[in-house]
């Protein structure tokens, strides 16, 4: 059996390409992306870092300190995923933290970040650099690892990779199907474009606003199934900016019954994790009232370390209008509360606490993350 490799870019691309090897019976392929490629070819257990391996590491090498420029910072909500954004850039980028650090305060700290984070992942996780390098020096198995190898309809190739793809094009056959506008100057295999068909006729609907665009998407979308002109995965929506219609196609296609996929992602606030982000973060920033405490803990009740036994039915005894702005009033409301309530049972043992640690706002943001959310938007929240 002859082995070969194609290489595709995102998850969508991944499992589309699944199903084509699937439907054609191809044997001996393998699909991967470019990390995976280079984890393949680096060989043992290695993989690459996923964000559930970079947070831990980073919060450990934030929470060490000793920093210059990020000292004062470094503790804040949101500082974690900051620093995996900007590490994840500088790789792909293939910008050397160690050889720059001396140029900047700033740089010195990123690179004292990265190197506490190499050492604090899993054995045998490695960021991207680290698994090029690795790949680069086992380049001579490629012929038997990976055979030929194509990139398959790959839009751009960041740069962190591309010394190990110009390393396999002198082994093993490389070639490039349909890169599309991406430079491909620097690329050392075969380019191949495939025949594009004929673009149809645009026809044009002009809507009010976008939800009603979203709504005549949608209409389109069922007209077309329903007829029989397409199958759904043959269907596509699409915009160059999709930030304008994201919100109304999450609602509309979930009243339609239309499981339409967003291969960009949907915004964490459209998940109840998101919800429960945003709503423990407005408690912290803007203090404690009855609206927002019930918010927070309708999301936290049953969900959080600290409030997993809270039953629905804690408020009970605590008038809707009631201004509870300060801890003590909270304390003088909940022991009247109590004192009305005819099953006994006293919330106060674990409310008061849970209180008592949102009042101290946002300097106890990561101790209230790590207490009242549930695990999915503990990930979330760092």
């Amino acid at each position: 059996m002859n082995r070969r490799t194609v290489v595709v870019e995102g998850p969508l691309a991944f499992r589309m390409r699944l199903v084509v090897a699937a439907r054609n019976a191809e044997a001996g392929v393998q699909i991967t992306t470019l990390p995976q490629l280079a984890a393949r070819l680096a060989g043992g257990f290695v993989r690459p870092a996923r964000s559930q391996d970079l947070d831990p590491a980073i919060r450990s090498a934030l929470e060490a300190g000793g920093f210059i420029n990020l000292e004062s910072i470094r503790s804040l909500p949101g500082m974690t995923r900051s620093a995996a954004w900007t590490l994840t850039r500088l790789w792909n980028a293939d910008f050397s933290l160690a050889d720059r650090a001396h140029e900047s305060a700033r740089l010195q700290d990123l690179a004292m970040i990265e190197a506490r984070v190499q050492e604090n992942l899993p054995a045998g996780v490695l960021t991207s650099r680290d698994l090029r390098d690795a790949a680069l020096r086992r380049v001579p198995h490629a012929p038997a690892v990976l055979g030929p190898v194509e990139l398959d309809r790959v839009a751009q190739v960041a740069p962190v990779w591309r010394p190990l793809l110009a390393a396999l094009a002198r082994v093993v056959p490389l070639s490039w199907r349909n890169p599309g506008d991406a430079g491909v100057a620097w690329f050392a295999g075969e380019v191949r474009s495939d025949e594009r068909p004929t673009p149809a006729a645009p026809e044009v609907v002009s809507c009010a606003a976008p939800r009603a665009e979203v709504v005549e998407a949608l209409r389109w979308v069922r007209e077309l199934i329903a007829s029989g002109r397409a199958r759904p995965d043959e269907i596509a929506v699409c915009a160059t900016a999709t930030a304008d219609w994201d919100e109304h196609m999450l609602v509309l296609a979930t009243d339609a019954g239309l499981p339409v996929h967003f291969s960009h992602g949907v915004p964490a606030l459209a998940s109840r994790e998101g919800q429960a982000c945003a709503a423990l973060a407005d408690v912290l920033r803007n203090g404690l009232s009855q609206d927002r405490v019930r918010r927070l803990f309708g999301h936290a009740a049953g969900r959080s370390r600290a409030l997993e036994a809270l039953p629905q039915t804690w408020s009970e005894g605590l008038g809707p209008g009631a201004a509870l702005f300060e801890l003590d009033q909270w304390r003088r409301a909940l022991d009247d509360a109590h004192a009305r309530k005819v099953d006994g049972v006293d919330m106060r043992p674990l409310v008061t606490p849970v209180l008592e640690l949102l009042a101290r706002g946002s300097a106890a943001a990561a101790e209230a993350g790590d207490r009242v959310l549930g695990a999915a938007a503990r990930a979330l929240w760092a």
